[in-house]
């Protein structure tokens, strides 16, 4: 737990550029007291909006001397015209005392003595960024992923008038009567959980033909509806986002050193250490992205997770259709968590469940795909230069690896006795990363193994045609990074490049420097990539 939160301490004084010294004054979790710079020194991204911070402190004296350390702080805030993300980095460094940072409609209180949040607040996300730009462009969008990934807190932050479909004891009616009724306030309107009054979709459909105005309305949805549910498509009028968990780089468990972005252009990376140790990225995998986790206690985090998998298996599964056993889906998800970030079938999950047929077990996989508790990763499909093929067999994730951990009753301690399955679990968290990151690119990302066996456990898909290979190893010794970059010019050598002779390759490892090989293989630990 140390360790993670002097990696987040290090994170965040890394992603808005802050020095980090020792400070008598301050000497909490990690001792390090961030030291803000001028204008220029911040990053641009973080000079959007800023309110103000303020601080509270039962002890006079030494509310005092915290006041005058925070006027410093507002001080430069103010200057600096930093964005609510960068207000929230600055300040989150300040160390052993409650800390209240003040905002439209969030705030938080952290004491990092203990490494405790206790009132909730809003991460900024990648995905904010692709929202305002569907707004833009759309009049609706429909924002989809799994329960408690920040899908609701993403979109208040957005909307400006909100109607939860599950809570509202008025919903119904108005439906029975109209559903535009459900649709009046102002827009952005916010319908949280829409899809269980499945005909908004149509309602909302209307109206933006109405208005013909931009940004009128915000979807989001938990559970994907049957496709009877939706009788015109809404193209035209709705944008889509997928929004997972939290990467490393958004929970501050990594400090987004090295872009994906420039990587993919083929800019070198060059960075020091990863932010984050071995024992730390044991526990971040076993804690997950949750937005709720960060802050908790290991032990409350990992039980909230337990509690997560038990009401996706006893409720959620459900609102997929039918009713299922609750002990075969617990039997198969826990075949999957055995399994995760493999090519594992069908039929063998069907042997590990002896209770379920092929065909049963594929449809419970798709009800777990519909609620976003599960998501496959495609095979890559591309032409070679030899007789050998691609294999078509996807290979197994849960929305986050926390989850196969969970399932497993596993923890960090665990993780570090089976260092085969935490190889496993890490590599479903690299692909887990990799999709939110390279989303806004237009990024989709695939596995590749041909029928000679030379195989890549990543490749990004970008819109014009080029790709990018990734391998993916726990460790960062020199052999297994040579062995990795070796399989990877292997199986780029051997793909018929039309429009990308010279792909991006790139080994991703769990810890150590990231660099560019004199091969021309990048080197980039996973706690420092970031968008």
């Amino acid at each position: 737990m140390r360790e993670l939160a002097e990696g987040r301490c290090r994170g965040l004084h890394a992603r808005l550029g802050l020095g980090a010294q020792r400070s008598q004054a301050f000497p909490g979790v990690c001792g390090h007291a961030p030291t803000l710079g001028t204008a220029a020194d911040i990053p641009g991204r973080d000079r959007d909006r800023a309110d103000d911070c303020r601080l509270r402190e039962d002890e006079r004296a030494e509310h005092r001397h915290h006041e005058r350390r925070a006027d410093s702080v507002r001080a430069e805030t103010r200057s600096s015209d930093l964005s609510v993300k960068g207000r929230k980095l600055a300040t989150d460094c300040l160390l052993n005392w409650r800390l209240i940072v003040s905002q439209t409609d969030d705030s938080l209180s952290i004491d990092l003595t203990t490494g405790v949040r206790l009132a909730s607040h809003y991460f900024p996300r990648i995905v904010d960024e692709e929202l305002d730009a569907a707004l833009s462009r759309a009049g609706a969008v429909l924002i989809e992923g799994p329960k408690a990934s920040g899908k609701t807190a993403t979109a208040k932050r957005r909307a400006n008038s909100v109607v939860h479909i599950d809570t509202d004891p008025a919903v119904s009616a108005q439906m029975a009567v109209d559903p535009s009724l459900v649709l009046e306030g102002e827009a952005p309107r916010l319908l949280d959980e829409w899809q269980l009054q499945p005909r908004l979709w149509d309602a909302v459909r209307r109206e933006v033909d109405e208005r013909s105005r931009r940004g009128q309305f915000i979807l989001t949805g938990s559970t994907a509806p049957a496709s009877s549910a939706r009788r015109h498509s809404g193209a035209g009028r709705f944008a889509r986002l997928r929004m997972r968990t939290m990467t490393l780089a958004e929970s501050a468990d990594g400090n987004a050193a090295v872009s994906l972005r420039r990587l993919l252009s083929g800019e070198a990376p060059r960075h020091g250490a990863a932010p984050l140790g071995f024992d730390g990225l044991l526990t971040r995998m076993a804690v997950g992205g949750w937005p709720s986790a960060v802050g908790l206690p290991v032990k409350d985090a990992l039980a909230s997770n337990r509690d997560y998998v038990d009401t996706v298996i006893d409720v959620d599964i459900d609102s997929a259709g039918r009713s299922r056993d609750p002990l075969r889906v617990r039997r198969l998800m826990q075949a999957l968590a055995r399994s995760t970030g493999t090519e594992v079938s069908i039929s063998t999950l069907a042997r590990d469940e002896a209770t379920l047929s092929r065909d049963a077990v594929r449809e419970y996989m798709d009800a777990l795909s519909r609620i976003f508790v599960i998501e496959d990763q495609p095979a890559w499909s591309a032409h070679l230069r030899s007789s050998a093929t691609l294999r078509k067999e996807p290979k197994r994730h849960f929305c986050d690896p926390s989850v196969a951990v969970a399932l497993l009753g596993a923890d960090a301690t665990a993780l570090r006795r089976d260092l085969s399955f935490t190889g496993q679990l890490f590599e479903s968290q690299v692909v887990h990363d990799l999709r939110v990151l390279a989303q806004p690119l237009g990024g989709e990302v695939y596995h590749a193994r041909d029928s000679a066996g030379r195989e890549v456990d990543a490749v990004i898909q970008l819109p014009d045609g080029h790709w990018a290979g990734f391998e993916v190893k726990l460790g960062a010794a020199a052999e297994t990074v040579d062995a990795a970059a070796a399989s990877l010019r292997e199986f780029a050598a051997n793909v018929d490049g039309t429009r990308a002779d010279s792909p991006v390759l790139t080994v991703i490892t769990g810890t150590g420097p990231s660099y560019q090989r004199a091969d021309g293989v990048n080197v980039v630990a996973l706690p420092s990539l970031g968008m």
